[in-house]
């Protein structure tokens, strides 16, 4: 352990955790549904050795992957009005099973957030079989910045990673009392939230079973960058995507899509059409799809793109109501195998869900919609001009804006052109009220010339989470409002 580490590890023990902490999950309600795991191993409610009480467990198997736990949606958003003095903490209990103290098991903590991320307590080594509390200060000073600015993450936390493996074999964590001494600004939900698997992001929360290696292979992909898998002899491979995908879907209802791309490389020729492909569950229901062996030949050695809409016709209901269950998605599992045997090699890339569209035609002419009261010519321009712009401003942006584009122009989506347009625009509308709001009486002009909005667009009243988003990222956003 070199001598920061040791000096970071003491400032941290002198941290007591706030008493009067603003968020904290202490698992006494027995949820850990929007907990997430990073890796192989996996979740259960420990009863019985908590801290006290409940408490957050980790299984984590002798070989395989680095596990992390993947903390509650409820601790991300704007965490800039935090003083330096504040802080994230948890109690920690970590016991070996069989192996050895891993070597160079890297950080403890890491905050990852608008292309930003940064770590805390490098080569951090718990003390084994007791309670231990940690409470990390945000403090610039005391974080190692690995990508953008600290600034910039703090505005825009979107993920919260603690480290939950540090023996070279078999161990179990244990988790309790995670919170933070300040309550973060919610954010406006994106229109669209996905997984590029970007070397910067790793495995972006997501937690594998029944496969051989695991890698982010940084030279394929749609485009490159890609997750990749080794089949497993004797069980079916699957993926089970993190926090930031699953919750309260009921938005999506009939107008959304889920959606992945796919490559299959192999020489087998048994097909295996995986059913379920994709399982959403939850309190109120469980639902699949299947893929076709169509399907899988399509994605036989080269790309393909599986398109699930998200409404009841779609997809076939285990249980429960449709409705129900989308109201609290708990779990989002997709089967990774394809042929019968284990010569064959998945990669995955570009999981996205949200309000996507595949209606358009280039140059379709349709009725007004709901903001202009002309006909307007619909292209996927309109699309991709608004994503390009951000991706100029902030560079972070470039690959999640052209996935945004590729997929608001092609992927399966309901209803006619203008239908797409009052999709659009509604959705859009809140940041750019935002930003509005953020300029102090700047006029924004219209984003594309294809598309002319009334003065009235700029004027709808400007919902309190869209006021809160703009006080934080109005000098960020507003060198966007230009064309």
């Amino acid at each position: 352990m070199n001598i920061r580490s040791t000096l970071l590890i003491a400032a941290c023990t002198l941290i007591t955790a706030p008493v009067t902490a603003q968020i904290i999950y202490d698992f006494e309600d027995g949820d850990i549904a929007f907990w997430g795991i990073e890796g192989d191993g996996s979740l259960a409610l420990e009863t019985v050795n908590g801290n006290p009480g409940n408490a957050l467990r980790v299984n984590e198997p002798a070989a395989g992957l680095r596990n992390f736990v993947i903390a509650h949606p409820g601790l991300n958003g704007d965490w800039s009005s935090a003083a330096t003095n504040d802080s994230i903490f948890f109690d920690l209990f970590a016991h070996e099973i069989s192996g050895s103290v891993g070597a160079g098991v890297g950080y403890l903590i890491e905050l990852r957030g608008s292309g930003s991320s940064a770590q805390a307590l490098i080569d951090f080594v718990p003390q084994f079989d007791v309670w231990q509390s940690v409470a990390m200060p945000l403090d610039p000073a005391a974080w190692t910045m690995i990508t953008g600015t600290w600034g910039d993450l703090l505005v825009n936390v979107e993920m919260v990673r603690i480290r939950a493996e540090f023996i070279d074999g078999d161990e179990y964590v244990l988790f309790d009392n995670i919170g933070l001494s300040f309550v973060p600004i919610i954010q406006v939900q994106d229109d669209l939230v996905c997984s590029g698997f970007e070397p910067a992001d790793g495995l972006d929360g997501w937690n594998f079973q029944n496969t051989g290696s695991i890698i982010v292979n940084t030279t394929d992909g749609n485009p490159p960058n890609a997750i990749q898998l080794a089949d497993q002899s004797g069980d079916l491979s699957t993926a089970y995507a993190p926090p930031k995908f699953r919750g309260d879907l009921s938005a999506l209802n009939g107008v959304g899509t889920l959606s992945f791309d796919v490559r299959v490389n192999t020489n087998l020729t048994a097909v295996l059409p995986p059913a379920p492909h994709v399982r959403l569950a939850g309190p109120g229901g469980e639902a699949s799809v299947a893929a076709t062996a169509l399907e899988v030949l399509q994605a036989t050695n080269q790309w393909h793109t599986f398109n699930y809409p998200l409404d009841v016709a779609s997809w076939t209901m285990t249980s429960g109501a449709w409705n129900d269950l989308l109201a609290n998605v708990t779990t989002i599992e997709i089967t990774l195998e394809y042929y019968t045997g284990t010569a064959e090699t998945v990669l995955m890339d570009n999981f996205c869900m949200g309000f996507l569209n595949t209606s358009l035609s280039d140059t379709e002419t349709v009725s007004a919609n709901a903001f202009d009261p002309e006909p307007v010519q619909c292209e996927h321009t309109v699309v991709t001009s608004v994503r390009r712009r951000e991706a100029r401003e902030h560079p972070y942006h470039e690959r999640k804006i052209a996935v945004q584009a590729k997929y608001h122009g092609r992927l399966h989506g309901p209803g006619p052109c203008a239908a797409h347009e009052r999709s659009l625009y509604h959705q859009g509308s809140e940041r750019f009220r935002s930003v509005r709001a953020a300029l102090a009486g700047a006029t924004l002009t219209r984003l594309n010339s294809t598309v002319s909005l009334p003065a009235a667009f700029w004027q709808l009243p400007i919902s309190a989470p869209a006021a809160r988003n703009a006080a934080s990222h109005g000098t960020l956003r507003s060198r966007r409002c230009s064309a």
